[in-house]
Parts: structure tokens; sequence; C-alpha cells
């Protein structure tokens, strides 16, 4: 729709001033009233001057011609009543109602258009500006009458002023557009000189004139801006959350590094708490912890328990024959030669001194054949700086009907007994043989 142009305070003027002397004359006489005086005035002077150049006879004077049109033109008033004043008269009214009526429909669609939020152009298919709303002399700066008639580039900065008629008329000659139908952001120029982001929206209209584009642009300036101070905003944000997560992962690792030197110190601790410092093997505080807790498993699950008691023969002659440093490293090579050779479930510790001690789980023959085979590759190894050491053996089984410390004190008898029966051996309380395998 091609909107209503503004017209030119001055020229509104004139035209009121141009109008005042017809509307005077309308109000004495209606145009078909004065049709139909000049069709009487007409009729009367053509029977008039048929009447003196064709003279009757009969008629010998002025006076009677005249009576004679007279009397003519009473008999065709009432003809030219009907005939052509009322109709006349109908088509007038109708006509000046109509032309009220779009009148006034033309104002509401000018103030409607001037009412829009957005700014609303028109251009022809030259790129010449035909209308120019209020919202969009607001938007670009300048008044309606400064830019139409002008090609609608005068309104781009570059490049699109200088791209624009092309764009026009490709458009014309194939009809391949990329802005009609969609909206799309573009810059503009306010009063000339300021580059401003605005969001155009272009539909394309036929009219008896031809074609005619409708734009409707919106200015985005502050949206644009907003956006920027939120992107801004978001940003410093950003690196801010990353600052600070920086340096909580320095806390965090720093924090980590604590917790682990302190479960190291506690772990070190536990160990100190619980082994022998020479030799690595539990200690016997430790030892006695774990085989409280194994005698209540025995008392409640009735698991068979045993225990064997050992320490290495002859261990004083070593002492005073390579000195208490050479006889320390026979006792760390016997703990590690130990280590390398118990199960997993078996709890080994030193007793005291040159004295060992296994917590195993099995009956006393089975830990009989676990304490001979042990002997057998104590007394087959090469300590370094000594050579071959051998060691006694006692071996005693838990009962749930017995006390816990009458079981060590018979395997520490045991030990003393085969001390007494020759060293290098296994007593046991049973006096069945036990077969190893090689």
């Amino acid at each position: 729709m091609n909107a209503p142009e503004k017209l030119d305070e001055s020229a509104v003027n004139r035209q009121k001033a141009d109008l005042g002397g017809e509307n005077i004359r309308k109000s004495n006489f209606s145009a078909p009233s004065r049709v139909l005086i000049v069709f009487l005035v007409w009729t009367f002077g053509i029977d008039l001057m048929l009447s003196l150049l064709l003279p009757n006879p009969q008629i010998l004077s002025w006076p009677f011609a005249f009576l004679h049109v007279a009397i003519l033109m009473i008999a065709l008033a009432p003809v030219y009543y009907l005939s052509l004043y009322l109709p006349l008269r109908y088509y007038v009214r109708t006509s000046r109602h109509a032309t009220q009526t779009l009148q006034e429909t033309l104002d509401k669609v000018q103030k409607i258009v001037d009412s829009a939020f957005d700014g609303i152009i028109v251009i022809n298919e030259q790129g010449h500006i035909e209308a120019f709303n209020a919202a969009a002399e607001k938007i670009f700066g300048q008044p309606a009458a400064a830019v139409l008639g002008k090609n609608i580039s005068t309104l781009m900065p570059e490049p699109y002023r200088s791209q624009h008629d092309a764009f026009l008329a490709r458009y014309a000659s194939t009809g391949k557009t990329k802005i009609i139908g969609e909206g799309r952001e573009l810059k503009a120029l306010r009063n000339g000189t300021e580059v401003f982001p605005i969001e155009l929206h272009v539909t394309e209209t036929d009219t008896q004139s031809g074609r005619r584009f409708v734009g409707t642009i919106r200015d985005i300036s502050r949206r644009k801006r907003d956006e920027a101070e939120l992107k801004l905003a978001n940003e410093k944000l950003e690196e801010r959350v990353a600052s600070r997560t920086a340096e909580l992962e320095q806390v965090n690792a720093a924090l980590n590094k604590e917790i682990a030197e302190r479960k190291r110190i506690e772990a070190r601790l536990h160990e100190f708490a619980t082994t022998d410092a020479l030799t690595g093997a539990l200690n016997r505080r430790e030892f006695d912890r774990l085989l409280i807790n194994e005698y209540e498993k025995l008392k409640r699950h009735g698991t068979p328990l045993s225990i064997i008691l050992f320490d290495v023969d002859r261990f004083k002659q070593v002492n005073d024959r390579y000195g208490h440093l050479v006889g320390d490293k026979v006792l760390v090579e016997l703990a590690q030669l130990l280590k390398t050779t118990l199960r997993r479930s078996d709890i080994f510790a030193r007793w005291g001194g040159e004295e060992f001690v296994i917590l195993a789980h099995g009956n006393a023959q089975q830990i009989y054949c676990l304490a001979e085979k042990i002997r057998t590759l104590i007394a087959a190894h090469v300590f370094p700086e000594v050579g071959y050491l051998t060691c006694s053996f006692g071996v005693a089984e838990f009962s749930d009907k017995a006390a816990m410390m009458n079981t060590i004190g018979t395997a520490d008898k045991l030990l003393y007994a085969a001390k007494a029966n020759g060293r290098n051996r296994t007593e046991v309380e049973s006096d069945e043989s036990c077969l190893l395998a090689s």
C-alpha cells in the first residue's frame, strides 16, 4: 500500500484560501441547480433564435415570440427537473460522500502510519522515496520534505549506497533477491553522517502505476549497545570465573598435595607403629592385635589356626664372631626370605631378638608341613658374610577350649625342645609326619 504523502503546511494554507470563494458559491447554488439554469437559458435562447429566424406567418411581432418561448420553457421545466436535475443532484451528492469517505480513510491511514513505532518508507521501482512516516523522520533525523522524491540510497552508507541501484535493476530483470520477505540487519545514515544499525523488513506490492517496495525499519542501536555491554560483561565474568577457577585449582592442588603428604606421613607412622624397625616384619604389638582378632574368628567359626615360633640357631656366635651389624643384616635377610615364601593369609612378625613368629590358618599337621618347608629353605640359603645358617621351629594349634597364651607357651616349649634335640628341626604336638614336596 502506498501511504499518502504529507502536504507542506504553506501549500495546505493556499489550498484552503482558494477553496474559500468556491465554498461560498456552493452555499448559494448547488452544481445541479446551475446546470438546470444553464439548460433552461440555453433552450430559451435557441427557441428564441429559431422563432426570429424562421418566423411563422401568423406571428407578426417580438412579444408574441417571447410569449411562445416562455410557454415552451414552462412546459419543459418539469421534464428537465425530473430527467436532468434530480439524477445529477443524486450523483453529485454520492460523489461528495465518496470523496469525503475516501479522505477520512486516507486521514486515518496517515495517522496510523505516523503513529507506528517502526519507520515506514515506500519507494518506487527506480528507488525514489514516495512515503516517509513520522517514525522514519525520527529514526533518520530528517523531515519527509527533505527526502521525498530522492533515491533511497541517500539514507545508506557505503558500500550499500553504491550497490543499491544495481540490486533493484537485478531484481527487476531476474526477480531474485535476498531481502524481500525476509528481515535482516543493515547499516543506515542518521542526519546524513552518523552510521547506525537497523533491522529492515521489505515487502512488495503492485499498483496501477507500477511496483512499490515498502520498507519497515527499526533502529536497533540500543539493542546492539546492550548486546555489546552484555557480551563485555560476560567476557569479564568468564575471565573472573577462569581466574577464580585457576586459584581454586591451585588451592586444590596444594590441598591434595597436603592430603597426600599427610596420608604418606600417616602410612609411615602406621608402619612405624606396626612394623619392626630393623627387619620390616610386623612388630610384637601389631602381632598381638591380629592374633586376638584371628582367635575371636576361631571361637566364632571354628576355623583351624596354628602358630609357628622359630629362632636362628647359635645366633650369639654370629654376633660374637662377625659383630652385631652383620647379625642385624642376617635378621633382615631372613625376614626378606620369609616374606617371599609365606602365603598372603600368613601373619609374620618379629617376636624378639633373633626369634620370629608366624600365625597361619590350618591345623597343626598342615602348618608343620609349612614350617618344614621354611626350615629347609633357610638351611639351603647362603647368607652374605656368614654363609649357611639353620633355625629351630615349634608348632602348636589353637583351640577354642584352651587359653590363647597356653598355646603360645606350648609352641615356645616345642621350640626349645627342637634346640635340645639337635637344632635345625621342627617339633609339633603330634607325632604324624609330613611329606614335603620337592
